[in-house]
């Protein structure tokens, strides 16, 4: 008798639809989550590179800036480290808007006596008006640019007496032998931000005794003096300065880094105070 075994028939081998299906999905999902994964990681490593960034500008800006308030006898603020905003024209009248206040000046600066007070209108001469109240912050108000004045001995003053269109609020009897200028540049008007620019001037000679407008460099130059900020925004009416009873400055502002899409910022607070 012959015998014959059955042997059932093996399916092909491989995958069926629904297997596959399920494979590609569970691939997908763990794709997705590494993705989620590398992009959380790298966020993190980028606020983390920056935060640090802001806090090393923090931590440098408030040291240098001590250091010299501490090596200066004054400092005068002004609205913007712009030729308009801190220079005197020569034709400015006592009643302009933007003259600040002539009851604060003594009335004999202002003689027309003297060669270098030649060009003064007729309307300021014996008056109670000095140019250089023009643009210079007072107690209360808040600026872009501060100068720290160092004065050496005094040796030989030039045209200090009387007549002469100098302030009460800068001692014109000692030379001016150093100045450090800090300066913020809005390059960005919408959102008011801008790079801190720092300058410093040793004046030699007779340049010493000239009016410490004469001294600051020409605004024209402001991109070739180093950023010490790389981009900042004001908080004291805008402005990153602020003028504390005439005796310290107050510098209020945030510290950014970044770019548009993805920027940082910390807001820093500091105050220095020249040593008199």
């Amino acid at each position: 008798m012959n015998m014959h075994r059955h042997h059932p028939e093996h399916p092909a081998s491989g995958f069926t639809l629904v297997e596959t299906m399920y494979t590609v999905a569970i691939v997908g999902l763990l794709m997705a989550g590494l993705l989620t994964f590398y992009k959380d990681s790298t966020v993190s490593m980028y606020e983390s590179e920056k935060k640090a960034m802001i806090n090393r500008d923090m931590r440098a800006i408030t040291e240098e800036m001590t250091k010299e308030a501490r090596n200066a006898n004054h400092f005068v603020m002004y609205e913007s480290f712009s030729t308009d905003l801190r220079n005197v024209p020569p034709d400015a009248l006592e009643d302009d808007d933007y003259f600040y206040d002539p009851n604060g000046w003594s009335s004999d600066y202002l003689s027309g006596t003297s060669p270098s007070d030649a060009s003064v209108p007729d309307a300021n001469v014996n008056g109670d008006f000095d140019p250089a109240s023009y643009f210079r912050k007072r107690d209360g108000e808040s600026g872009d640019f501060l100068l720290l004045i160092t004065y050496g001995d005094d040796l030989s003053p030039y045209d200090t007496a009387a007549g002469t269109k100098y302030p009460d609020d800068v001692d014109y009897t000692k030379p001016i032998t150093k100045l450090v200028g800090y300066f913020r540049v809005v390059e960005d008007e919408t959102n008011q931000t801008g790079p801190v620019r720092k300058f410093i001037v040793y004046p030699r000679g007779s340049d010493q005794y000239k009016p410490l407008e004469d001294l600051i460099p020409s605004s024209t130059n402001a991109d070739d003096y180093p950023v010490v900020i790389e981009l900042s925004k004001g908080l004291a009416n805008q402005r990153l300065f602020y003028n504390f009873r005439d005796t310290s400055i107050m510098v209020n502002g945030q510290i950014m880094h970044g770019t548009k899409v993805k920027r940082l910022t910390d807001t820093y607070n500091f105050t220095i105070s020249p040593r008199g």
